[in-house]
């Protein structure tokens, strides 16, 4: 039974008065006595209470109780007028340091003639690198920075190499990305925070491993039991380092076992990377076997980005009157683009009408150098081929054993992912050919990933809903990340069509939405889950609350619409304002609701 709200108030009244009398020892005069802090204990008590009504208003959800759920957040907030997350629980924003419902934060939005001006600008740039730079320049000119920093990133997909101040967008490097200031921040405290939760546990399972090491069996069967009660996902870390990366085989195989009964994306991680990377064929087929109980996408999207295409190479010369060209040609297929390097070194002869002056040893040494040059390359790409083998045979054999994979080539691997997921993909692979003098840099291909809603289809954003194929980089649409709940507006960084497939057709409080089959929208109770994984009678989030499925029916064939959102890699839609992801590759999120693990 739920507590009324004025019972969280007397408890924080009677937690300030004293137990006994001040005159019962007689000390009333005695000396001054130091009062005790009234307000600020009250204040923790509320605040206290605020957030574990929050706690109670989202399990009131799990268990189907919408109007419990609503009326436990509003008394939080009447407890604590800054709970950020009973807030974004209710569907609100905080813009300029003000809570906003999305009503009152797109009537009236802010830098609304800027934005103007900047639509206009926008709709007359073209999609070159260089097009998208002075856009994003312009944007930052105009204190436009989550516009500007989309508009870069646009340019930085085409242009990887493209020169630009980073301090003046807000943004630092970080693995590989680019990060604005808060990310940066929020990432860093992650990993410390990872880091200081797993320190705890770093000399007990030391000492499991001494004695899991040692020759004596009762220490060793001791060590066995206390790793058997270890079920924390803040231990998987150290499990990882000090006995699946053990070179004892029978150690290894303990911290197979132990991670395989801690939950959480750690635990998947390490057993994703000891089937792949232990040396012993009986941990790595056992690391696989204990996945098959997780989600695939714990762990198959970090197999896959392991795979590496082998290189094929041709080498060939032609003579032309007064030079010789030698050609390297490499070609290296990718999931979704195969890659064609060509680099040709144009020989001139000497003594040859139009040729360049020139000793006659040179050209000989140059043949020759050439010669060893090819000779030193196709070793290289042989070593290569070998390591890549042997690696694509580790990542098939635990997806094959993991998850029932079906394929042989990297290719075929990454087909039966999309397969799995309903993701379009062409049925000829593009080819990008690069013709140079110079060493080759690789720039990864994203997978063409178009999981979409049909046109029509309203997309919440800053100035209200809109149709979503008139979504543009740089719209900032409504977002939520699912593990903090928070709510806040985000820039679009890449749009996509799908060309004509079978859709289908969700129906919910009397809406309809027409979707591809892998959209996934967030089933209560269960996370991320594609359309066609749906059942009806299941609830979906939306902004403020849930919807029912009433019907799932076969829709139309017709072209569908998504986009990317930055960071937060979500966006709502319709009139009940159902949770979508975007068209990016979903990481593997352990929640049943979004917020409910900052909640506890």
């Amino acid at each position: 039974m739920r507590a009324p709200l004025w019972a969280f108030l007397v408890v924080g009244v009677v937690s300030v008065i004293p137990a006994r009398p001040l005159w019962a020892d007689g000390s009333l005069f005695d000396a001054p006595q130091k009062s005790p802090p009234l307000i600020d204990e009250r204040a923790d008590d509320a605040v206290a209470a605020s957030r574990d009504l929050v706690q109670q208003a989202l399990e009131c959800e799990l268990a189907g109780d919408d109007q419990g759920r609503r009326l436990y957040l509003e008394e939080a907030l009447e407890l604590d007028p800054n709970n950020a997350l009973a807030h974004w629980q209710l569907g609100h924003l905080q813009i300029d340091r003000k809570w906003l419902t999305l009503e009152q934060a797109t009537a009236d939005p802010p830098k609304g003639r800027r934005l103007e001006q900047y639509r206009n600008e926008r709709s007359r740039a073209g999609n070159q690198a260089s097009d998208q730079f002075a856009l994003a320049e312009a944007c930052r000119r105009a204190g436009l920075l989550d516009e500007a920093r989309a508009h870069l990133r646009a340019a930085l997909a085409s242009d990887p190499q493209l020169a630009f101040d980073a301090s003046a967008y807000e943004l630092a490097p970080y693995r590989g990305e680019w990060l604005t200031r808060d990310e940066l921040r929020a990432r860093e405290r992650q990993a410390a925070e990872r880091r200081r939760a797993g320190y705890k546990w770093r000399k007990p399972i030391a000492r499991i491993r001494q004695h899991l090491d040692d020759n004596d069996e009762q220490d060793r069967q001791q060590a066995e039991e206390e790793l058997a009660n270890i079920d924390d996902p803040n231990a998987a870390g150290v499990i990882d380092e000090l006995l699946l990366s053990s070179p004892d085989e029978q150690t290894a195989l303990a911290g197979v076992d132990a991670l395989e009964r801690i939950e959480g994306q750690d635990a998947a991680d390490a057993l994703a990377l000891g089937s792949l990377d232990s040396p012993s064929d009986a941990v790595r087929q056992s690391a696989a076997e204990a996945l098959r109980g997780r989600s695939v996408y714990s762990y198959a999207p970090q197999m896959l980005a392991s795979l590496e295409s082998p290189i094929e190479a041709r080498f060939s010369s032609i003579a032309q009157p007064g030079a010789t060209t030698y050609r390297l040609t490499l070609r290296r297929e990718g999931p979704m683009t195969d890659l064609v390097f060509n680099r040709s070194v144009n020989l001139m002869q000497a003594n040859v009408p139009g040729a360049m002056p020139t000793d006659d040893d040179r050209p000989s040494r140059e043949r020759e150098q050439l010669a060893r040059d090819a000779d030193r390359a196709e070793r290289r790409i042989v070593a290569f081929n070998v390591a890549a083998n042997q690696r694509n045979n580790r990542v098939r054999s635990a997806l094959r054993t993991a998850a029932d994979a079906d394929g042989t080539t990297p290719r075929e691997l990454w087909q039966w992912w999309y397969d799995t997921n309903d993701i379009y993909y062409p049925p000829q692979a593009l080819v990008e050919t690069v013709n140079s003098t110079v060493a080759l840099t690789e720039t990864p291909q994203s997978p063409l990933i178009v999981e979409c809603f049909i046109a029509g289809t309203k997309v919440w954003t800053a100035t209200g809903p809109v149709a979503i194929e008139t979504i543009a980089i740089g719209d900032r649409v409504l977002s939520q990340d699912v593990e903090t709940g928070e709510l806040a507006l985000r820039p679009v960084l890449s749009t996509s069509v799908r060309p004509a497939t079978q859709l289908l057709k969700l129906s919910v409080d009397g809406e309809t939405f027409v979707v591809t089959r892998g959209h996934p929208l967030w089933v209560v109770g269960h996370g991320w889950r594609m359309a066609h994984e749906c059942a009806v009678g299941d609830r979906l989030r939306t902004l403020d609350g849930t919807v029912t499925i009433e019907a799932i029916d076969q829709g139309p064939k017709a072209q569908a619409y998504n986009f990317v959102v930055a960071q937060m890699n979500s966006y709502f839609v319709g009139e009940a304002k159902l949770l979508a992801h975007d068209n990016s590759l979903r990481r593997p999120i352990a929640l049943a609701l979004p917020g409910l693990a900052q909640a506890k």
